[in-house]
């Protein structure tokens, strides 16, 4: 199993997901499975996270953790 972040826009309607961005998992999950924790360019936008790219999925980075800077003292 994967476990891979995204962020992206979503149709509503009321209170039911029917489409967007988030829900094309083609676009952005990965059809292998890769170990640790993936995530897109569009889930780590501003945060600051250590994540380092993939050679086979270049779309996805496998997060590392919080850089040195954000970490608590």
């Amino acid at each position: 199993m994967n476990v891979c972040l995204h962020a992206g826009r979503v149709l509503m309607r009321s209170s039911e997901v029917v489409g967007g961005e988030l829900m094309e998992l083609d676009a952005w999950a990965p059809e292998v499975q890769l170990p640790g924790v993936l995530a897109t360019a569009a889930m780590l936008d501003g945060l600051e996270l250590d994540a380092e790219p993939l050679e086979h999925a270049p779309g996805l980075r496998r997060v590392a953790g919080r850089t040195t800077a954000s970490s608590p003292r």
